[in-house]
């Protein structure tokens, strides 16, 4: 059951299911024995769950987890599980700052309100460019219809890849770097440069995560 398709094509029958969020095939393919922690997806060539994450399919993510996958910080932060997010933030030493903010990129991606602020609180870089693709935090939340997300996010400064490029090299290097903390209390000398609420968006991280689904725009992270 963990036999690749092809040997050009090396996704297993489990990476398929979790790429279309068929969880019932998931069930069947795991009652059968096939490895959860496979390589092969398209993603990276990681297991099943890197191509559920990727492709936003929460259903089939959160049943790979279930079902007892492995997470990495940027699993947890795109799926919003505050529980294991936190636990692989509070190590010593703390994950890398790229790592940091691959995961920040992940949580925008999967319109995890919570878990983005949270990780800008961690040093996420609030307009962190990835290399797989020419997309902010902020493209990738607005790609997601993560309407809410794309909001805060703005408010906070963020910006569109393409108002990076029309920036000099100079001003698009610190825009880049700027790091925004959110929550309540807490110095607010970087919100109020930006004439923002710091409270504003730790008022919307209240709110559940928002379920989504499809394949249509996979976060080769």
């Amino acid at each position: 059951m963990s036999t690749p398709a092809s040997a050009a094509h090396i996704e297993t029958p489990l990476h398929w299911a979790a790429s279309c969020n068929d969880v019932a095939a998931l069930d069947a393919l795991l009652d059968a024995g096939a490895d959860i922690e496979a390589p092969g997806a398209v993603i990276a060539g990681g297991p099943p769950l890197a191509d559920a994450r990727a492709f936003r399919n929460r259903e089939a993510a959160l049943r790979l987890v279930e079902r007892g996958a492995r997470t990495t910080l940027t699993d947890a932060a795109t799926l919003g599980l505050m529980d294991r997010l936190e636990a692989a933030c509070d190590t010593s030493p703390p994950p890398p700052s790229e790592e940091i903010s691959r995961a920040f990129w992940g949580a925008c991606h999967g319109d995890q309100h919570r878990a983005a602020l949270y990780l800008l609180d961690r040093g996420a870089e609030l307009n962190w460019l990835p290399t797989w693709e020419r997309l902010t935090p902020l493209d990738a939340a607005r790609r997601s219809n993560a309407v809410e997300l794309a909001r805060c996010l703005r408010d906070l400064g963020a910006r569109s890849a393409d108002e990076l490029a029309q920036l000099p090299a100079r001003a698009r290097s610190s825009v880049v770097k700027r790091n925004t903390p959110w929550w309540p209390g807490h110095d607010g000398s970087r919100e109020e440069s930006l004439g923002v609420d710091p409270c504003l968006c730790g008022a919307r991280a209240t709110a559940g995560p928002d379920t989504d689904l499809g394949r249509r725009h996979p976060s080769p992270s």
